[in-house]
């Protein structure tokens, strides 16, 4: 499937970029994502942390495109928050392309930076392109075992190209461990094993209770999505947890996002600010790293053993 003379003719109708600003846009909503482009790998780190988790000096490093990373804020619609969410937000293409409205399906920029091998290795060995990529040490305060931190993906690959070698791809992992899987598996977040299928509704559809179509264009009969995003799909509020994690030990952590196949049409990963932080239900040391759906299993078992046990004793 060639993509080439679709983004010819999106570029015709004229996009604009803006680097290194802060661009404000208010939907039909009281939404008004922002967002601000940034390459400053501490102050990316720093927003992401929250309780009982430490960044290791010095440890931060970015790799990756000037527009391609960066801050959002105001945010009320992709965490359901009405609120507000503020986080950090990587890209395979421009910060800005993440903006609503969602006036297009093709929204897109090549922005010339490498691939990443570890995420290709997570999707078969395909060629990746255009890869943000933030990696940072953390250590966990005496009285933590377990880590979370929660994130929405979405794309400009839904739903045209859903089920095709256009399989957008990132990861949030834990030394070297890819924690952003579907809850209950092991299998990585993607275009092709979160979606409605392609036309939506139909062909081979992969894991829809994660998903949410926000397209406006043919693919879901011309309706507008709910979400102040440019992105046309996109996961639910999805948590990584993490355990077995013990104090005085360096943890690295990764955070990175790719094109698939070919260098247009952006992908995005938003992490809630703060959201790096103890897991709200710890878990007894030593436990395995767990992806969210086995995290919410374990809790589940253990407020089931609690309940038990305060039976008993009444």
């Amino acid at each position: 499937m060639n993509k080439t003379k679709h983004q010819l003719g999106f570029f015709l109708r004229g996009m604009i970029l803006i680097s290194g600003t802060t661009l404000l846009v208010a939907g039909p909503s009281e939404a008004a994502l922002s967002v601000t482009a940034s390459t400053t790998a501490d102050d990316m780190a720093a927003a992401l942390l929250g309780p009982g988790v430490k960044l290791v000096a010095g440890s931060a490093t970015y790799t990756g495109a000037a527009d391609a990373s960066g801050f959002f804020t105001g945010d009320t619609t992709i965490f359901g928050n009405p609120s507000g969410v503020d986080g950090v937000l990587f890209t395979s293409g421009s910060v800005t392309n993440a903006l609503p409205p969602n006036n297009s399906t093709s929204a897109t920029l090549s922005n010339g930076a490498a691939g990443s091998a570890y995420l290709s290795s997570l999707i078969g060995g395909a060629q990746t392109f255009n890869a943000s990529t933030l990696s940072f040490k953390i250590t966990v305060d005496p009285d933590v075992s377990a880590v979370e931190w929660t994130y929405v993906f979405g794309s400009e690959e839904y739903n045209e190209y859903v089920n095709s070698s256009f399989n957008d791809v990132f990861a949030l992992s834990l030394d070297g461990t890819n924690l952003a899987l579907i809850p209950g598996t092991s299998t990585p977040v993607s275009i092709n094993n979160v979606n409605n299928g392609n036309p939506v509704g139909s062909g081979t559809i992969s894991n829809p209770a994660f998903y949410r179509n926000n397209s406006p264009g043919s693919n879901a009969g011309g309706v507008p999505g709910p979400y102040e995003t440019q992105y046309d799909g996109l996961t639910t509020v999805m948590k990584s947890v993490a355990t077995g994690l013990k104090p005085g030990v360096e943890y690295n952590l990764i955070f990175a996002v790719a094109d698939t196949s070919d260098t247009v049409l952006d992908s995005g990963v938003f992490l809630k600010g703060g959201s790096v932080k103890q897991a709200e239900e710890e878990a007894p040391a030593p436990l395995p790293l767990l992806g969210a759906g086995a995290a919410l299993a374990w809790s589940r078992r253990l407020r089931s053993r609690i309940s038990s046990k305060r039976f008993q004793m009444a």
